[in-house]
Formats: structure tokens, sequence, C-alpha cells
């Protein structure tokens, strides 16, 4: 089997099923059946090309050239028919084939003339070099390809049309249909030319590959409910595309003046022209992505691309301040409609509580909205799916009750709807109205939305809180016990503190109620002493580990009269710090910087090695002993490049296999026994204490096995003088907590935050990725990891990973 039957059978397994996952996805709608057809014909097409490359006889040949010709004649008809259906949703599919009648009309025509013998007149079997037969066509084949041509063409310009011409959810699957016909074209020129430009043949093997990308990109265009705006897609696919033109251009160009370089100083040019290049295109991917990237947004007219993070970081400082409800809602509303150019945007609050509670609309004053309980469809609907619901993607999942009376509740009152919740409570809805572009609410929009929506719902919650302190300036210890938000207020003239509710007793550790100002750790005593509305404070708890806390801080007028006192209002936001971490940390991973100079560091060493025997080489190239060290060390310091390369290509573009459930228990006690001999020569002793009761996770196991390791090596080559790892397992809230404690030397304070990031180690040896890539792979499978030392007094890594989800049976 040549290169290119294994891609025509590669290009099979792809696209049937392709269609048939769409088709399966919503049997019943119109667009869906078209796609499984259209799929089907293009199937059909390819085992008929598989056939004709291995012909057995001319008339065999001829035979299924004829056949290929005639199936592919009716692919247009077929790519119609999916552009009426998507058109016109609501008609049946005959109705769109009677539409279409003259372009099946046609394409059976050109499936008649195929079977003609003044269409193909005879045939050359392949050579040993060749792939398929060359065909001798007849008087007819010029009629044939002049409507296949004729056909495309019309069918593009069609699409284009109805383009401009619709919106909403019609206007962006039609993009992705001519997106997936232009891609797809791309594809075929680029493996249809290159091959005969460069002379590189083989590459024309990957000729099918167009056809699984027209396949895939359509696909993703009509089933998935996530959708991305196809402007976002598009300047992707050419940033990237824009990037392998420029990575192998760069390939071939370095490729080319290495060797030239190496023939003119007499030197043998393979391998190290190959290295050379590419250890150029290496070094040149990350800072050519973002360049290519910056490229592709020029070339687009379509606006400026949405930049989710910096919109929610714009938004979260402009609703920081406290403010009222009624302003806080106001501006919440402008920084929405200014970030996905939503329109009528209505915000309603829960009032009477979630047993039988109502929406009450709050913004905009003068509007309407239909009376609503959180036990309706809709709000049901969305504290379920914890998202936004849009209108017009709800057609693409499989029908039920609920989706039926969503989407009659949601019709004609929103285009898109998302729940405010607090800690999994109701507190308010937002209906948006159709964006202002005519476009959908595609997954960045929604990603936006659901970000200033948790902004917004914090925000309405400290605003509530401020509101009540300001104007009722009374308050119930019932109250203060069961505020999320932890409450210190003081007499300054007294100099003690008169309340601290039970939030304020569980982040500072202790009771402070009745107690002078004095004893307050200190970050906490100066705001009570210099009231501020807004600060962050750092201080440690007990067990010397930081806490980070959100305060605000006023004076007001107590209950006798002179009597001022001051109150400080906090939140605990160490959880929100650590993710930030994780954030930052990832995008340390991504640093062009942080990438390029660690790279440059760790090959200049074996390089400058190269370097020095090849300087040394002519002088002493007839000494054995020289030639000898020199290609036993030579051969080292590739591999070792080598293995550098292959590490950070991992991190770098890190790939999810196949997921399967994965026993970690089990993997815990063969990872503990293939580590014991190397614990034993280092007199480190392997504790496994496995508590938890359920260990089974969905997840890569080489993957995961590998980040195990890691951790253990990690924690064995910490203790130089031997001492104990303990693994120890436990369950939490439908997770799985791993932690790993050894009695090592510790880690300082000031490096912890280093620690997972690339090239950092405090090892003699090593690349400083091993705890990267752990951590990449702990964070692809959803997980998370943190650490914990002390200098001298070992450390402690807790691992949590998702428990997988338990069938129900229906």
């Amino acid at each position: 089997m040549n290169l290119f039957q294994v891609m025509i059978v590669a290009s099979l397994v792809i696209t049937v099923p392709v269609g048939l996952m769409v088709w399966l996805a919503q049997p019943r709608r119109r667009v869906n059946q078209a796609f499984l057809f259209l799929t089907c014909i293009i199937g059909l097409w390819q085992m008929a090309l598989g056939f004709a490359s291995i012909p057995v006889s001319i008339e065999h040949a001829m035979f299924w050239i004829r056949q290929s010709s005639a199936i592919s004649a009716l692919i247009p008809a077929s790519m119609n028919l999916l552009r009426l259906t998507i058109l016109y949703p609501g008609q049946g599919l005959l109705r769109s084939v009677r539409r279409g009648r003259h372009w099946f009309a046609g394409g059976l025509v050109a499936l008649a003339i195929c079977q003609t013998p003044w269409f193909l007149l005879s045939a050359t079997l392949p050579g040993p070099d060749e792939v398929l037969a060359a065909p001798t066509y007849g008087p007819l084949f010029p009629y044939y390809a002049g409507y296949f041509l004729l056909a495309l063409g019309v069918l593009v310009r069609k699409m284009t049309q109805d383009t401009r011409s619709a919106s909403g959810i019609v206007r962006v699957e039609m993009e992705y249909m001519l997106m997936s016909c232009m891609v797809s074209l791309a594809v075929g020129i680029f493996f249809f030319l290159v091959p005969n430009l460069v002379g590189a043949v083989d590459l024309g093997a990957f000729l099918p590959l167009s056809v699984m990308v027209y396949s895939v990109i359509a696909a993703y265009g009509i089933a998935t409910r996530g959708i991305l705006d196809s402007p976002y897609v598009m300047r992707r696919i050419l940033a990237y595309g824009l990037l392998l033109i420029y990575l192998v251009l760069l390939h071939g160009l370095t490729l080319s003046l290495a060797t030239r370089l190496l023939e003119f100083l007499n030197h043998d040019p393979v391998p190290l022209n190959h290295f050379t290049a590419t250890v150029v295109v290496v070094l040149s991917v990350v800072p050519a992505q973002g360049a290519m990237q910056r490229l592709a947004n020029r070339l687009f007219i379509h606006g400026p691309l949405l930049d989710v993070g910096k919109t929610l970081g714009e938004a979260g400082r402009a609703m920081r301040a406290i403010a009222t409800v009624e302003d806080l809602t106001r501006q919440f509303a402008r920084i929405l409609s200014e970030a996905v150019e939503a329109t009528d945007i209505r915000v309603l609050v829960l009032r009477g509580g979630e047993g039988g509670g109502r929406f009450e609309l709050i913004h905009p004053e003068n509007a309407f909205v239909p009376p609503m309980t959180v036990r309706d469809p809709l709000p049901e609907y969305l504290l379920s799916q914890g998202g936004v619901v849009v209108q017009e993607l709800m057609d693409r999942s499989r029908e039920g009750v609920a989706q039926v009376e969503v989407r009659q509740q949601l019709r004609g009152l929103a285009s898109a709807a998302i729940a405010l919740t607090y800690q999994k409570k109701w507190v308010g809805l937002v209906l948006l109205g159709p964006r202002a572009s005519g476009r959908i609410y595609g997954q960045l929009e929604c990603e936006t939305i659901r970000g200033l929506c948790d902004l917004f719902t914090v925000a309405l919650e400290n605003a509530d809180l401020y509101t009540e302190v300001q104007n009722q300036r009374v308050y119930t210890d019932t109250l203060l016990e069961h505020l999320v938000s932890g409450v210190l207020a003081a007499n300054l003239e007294t100099g003690k503190i008169t309340t601290c509710n039970r939030e304020a007793t569980r982040i500072l550790e202790a009771s402070y109620t009745g107690k002078p100002l004095t004893d307050l750790p200190e970050p906490i005593r100066d705001l009570l002493e210099n009231p501020r509305l807004d600060q962050q404070v750092e201080f440690p708890d007990q067990g010397g580990v930081s806490r980070y806390l959100h305060v605000g801080s006023t004076q007001f007028q107590g209950h006798a009269e002179g009597e001022g006192e001051t109150l400080l209002v906090m939140q605990d936001i160490t959880h929100m710090k650590t993710m930030e971490l994780h954030l930052r940390r990832s995008d340390r991973l991504a640093s062009l910087g942080t990438l390029s100079a660690g790279m440059a560091h760790e090959i200049k060493n074996p390089m400058v090695t190269l370097k020095t025997f090849a300087q040394l080489l002519p002088e002493r190239h007839d000494d054995p002993e020289f030639r000898d060290t020199f290609s036993k060390l030579a051969l080292q310091e590739i591999h070792r490049i080598d293995r550098l390369v292959d590490q950070l290509l991992r991190l770098s573009r890190p790939s999810k296999s196949c997921l399967v459930p994965v026993e970690m228990h089990g993997m815990l006690e063969k990872s503990g026994q293939l580590l014991r001999q190397q614990a034993v020569q280092k007199q480190v002793k392997i504790a496994l204490t496995l508590e938890a009761e359920r260990d089974e996770v969905e997840g890569d196991p080489d993957h995961l096995h590998q980040a195990i390791l890691n951790f253990l090596i990690n924690g064995i080559e910490s203790m130089p003088t031997g001492g104990q790892l303990t693994v120890h397992t436990e369950n939490g809230n439908e997770t799985l907590e791993i932690g790993i404690q050894d009695t090592g030397v510790g880690i300082e304070r000031e490096r912890l935050q280093h620690i997972f990031d690339p090239f950092y180690t405090t090892k003699d040896t090593g690349t400083g990725l091993g705890l990267s890539i752990a951590h990449q792979i702990l964070h692809e499978h959803n997980g998370s990891v943190t650490v914990r030392s002390e200098p001298g007094q070992g450390c402690c890594f807790r691992i949590v990973l998702p428990l997988r989800m338990e069938k129900r049976e229906e």
C-alpha cells in the first residue's frame, strides 16, 4: 500500500464517520441530513479513487476512473443541497431537492457522459513510481470538465452572495461552508503545485487531505454548539498557514545555505546541514507564530479581535469600587454592550427567595418582561447548564421536552440568556437582544458574557452589603454571622474590637471580639486605624502560608452620640490569587522570551563542545584517540540536544491521547515499584498510604504515569542523605487528592513560585522541564497541583484530579 492509498483510507475513516456523527447529533435536522448525504457521496468517490489506484488490468482501471469521475459529478449538487437546507431550515429535504433539481439534472448528465466510450478512450497502467493509471480522455471530457468547473464557480458565487445577505446562525453556517471550500481548495492547490515546483513528488500523495479539511470545517460549522465566529477562525487558519509557508521556506533556505557552506569548506554536508536547518526552524517557531498572528489580524477588516482577558480585566477594574446597585447595573450594561455589541440588555434580580421567588426587572426602568419564577423552564435550564443559552444554537442539540419548552419561552423574549448565581444560589437573570452586527453570540462572546456576569454578580453582592451598611447602620448578629464576607468593627477611642463575625473569625483563625486592636495582625490593624476604601493585604496564617484579602474599611457613627467606629469588610481571595498564579504560570509556559532564552542556554553548552572539537579536528585528524573521543562526545551532545527538543515540544504542544479510566492506586503502586531500586540506593524509604475509597479518574495512562514519576523522582532526589517519601490519597468533593511528602532539604519560599517554570532548576543536572511537563499534564486533565515547603523540613506536593463520572442507567 503506497502513501496515496494510505491517505485515501485515512480520508475515508475520517470523512464518513464525521458525517455520521453530525447526523446522530440531530437526526431530524435537515442540515445534518444533507451533510450526511454529501459525506456519503464523497466517501463513494474516495472509494472509487482507491480502487483506481490498484488496477489489475486496463479494463479495471478504466472502469474505476469512469466511476470516480461519475460520482464526483454529483458533489456540486450535494453541496448545493447542503446550502439550500441552511438557507431554508424550515422546509423538508425533498423540497430542497426540488429547489436544486437543475443541479442534480446537470450532475446526472455529467454522470451519464462518464459512462460513454467518448469520455474515456483508454488508460495506461501505472509504472513502479506512479500512483494512478494515466487516462486518455475522449472528445466529451471537455464538456464534463467545463460542467464541473462551472458548477463549482457558481456554487462559490452563490454562497458568497448568501453570506452577505444572511444574518444570525444562517450567516455563520454559510461562512463556514464558504470557508471549508476555500481552505480545502487552498490545501488541494498546495499539495498539487508544491510537489511539481520543488520536486517533492511524495507530497502529492497528501492531496486527499483537502477532503478531510473540508469535512472537518463544515462539520464544525454545522454541528457544534460552542461555535467560534468565522472571522476569528479564518484569522487563526491564515496565521497558521502563513507560519507553515514561512517555516518551509526558512527550512529550505537554511538547508541550501548550510549545504553550500559545508561544501565550500570541503565538508560532508549531511547530516549537519539538516541539523542546522532544524535548529533554526525550532528557534523561529515561537516568535514567527506571534508575528504571523499579528499579520493575519491586519489582513482582516472585520474590526479588532475580541480579547476576553483584556475585556474582563478592564471590567473588573471598573466594577471594583463599591457603588449602589443602580449605578453598578448601569455600568455593567454599558460594558456588556460595548464588549459584545449586545442590544436591549435587561437585568432581573430574584425577589422572595429561591423557593417561590419571582424575577424583578431592575434595568432598564421602562422595559417589560413577562412574569417569571425560578420554576419556569428557562431559569431551571439556565441553572442546570451553567452557561449562556443562545436561542439560535439550541437547534444543534438533540431535542427534548426541556429544550422545546425553553425555546418557546426564550422566543420573543431574548436572543441569549444567562443566570446570575453566587455560590450556586440564584441572584438574577440577564437577557440579551440581538447583536448590533447581526452575528450570533459565538463561543468567544459567550465566554466574555459569562466572565462579565460573574464579575457583576460578585460586585452586586458587595454593593448590596455596602448599601446595607451605609443605609441602615444597624445590623443584627444573625445577619453578620451569615455574611459571606468577613466583618470587623472597632471603637478607636477605646481601642477595642466590638464585632468580629464568623467569616472574619475563619479568615483570621481567631475570634477578636472584645480584644484590643493591638492583638490584630498588623495589616488589618493598619486598615482599621487608617481606613481605605479598597485595599489588598497579605499576611501569613498560623501555618506560615500567605493569605490574601480584599478589604474595604470606613468610619461610621456609633449608637452613642460622639462615639465613632470603624467598619472593615474583608473577602478571602487566596484561591483567586492561586488561580491568577496558575494563569501567570500558563502565560510563562507560552512566553516567547523564556522559551527562546532557555532553549538557547541549554543548547549553547553542547554546541560549544562540538565547535571546539570541530576546530581542532583539522589539526588532530590523524590522532585515533582524539577521533574516538570526538565521535563519542559529539554523539552524546547531539543526543542531549535531541532529548531537550523532545521535552520542549511535549511542553509547548501537549496533546491528549485517548482518555480511558485509570485506577490511580495501581499506578502509584507501579510507580513505587519502578523507583524502589533507585530509592534503596539513595537510602530512601517509600511509604504508600492509599486511603481513598474511589481512585478512578479519566485520563491518559502514559501521561499521568509520567507526571507521577516526575514528582516521585523529584522527592527522591531532594533527599541526598536518605529519608522517607510518603504517598497519601484521600477523596475530596468528587476529586482524588494525592499527597507526595518528602523529608528532604526543602525549597526556599522565594523559589516556590518558580518551580513549575520551564528551564528553572535547583539541581546541578537536568533541564528544568520535568515539573513543568508534569504541571502541564495535570492541567490537561483538569487537575491542579500545589506545593508547600520549608527549608530543611521537606516538601509536600498536593495533586487534585477530578474523579471519573459514573454512568447512570437510563
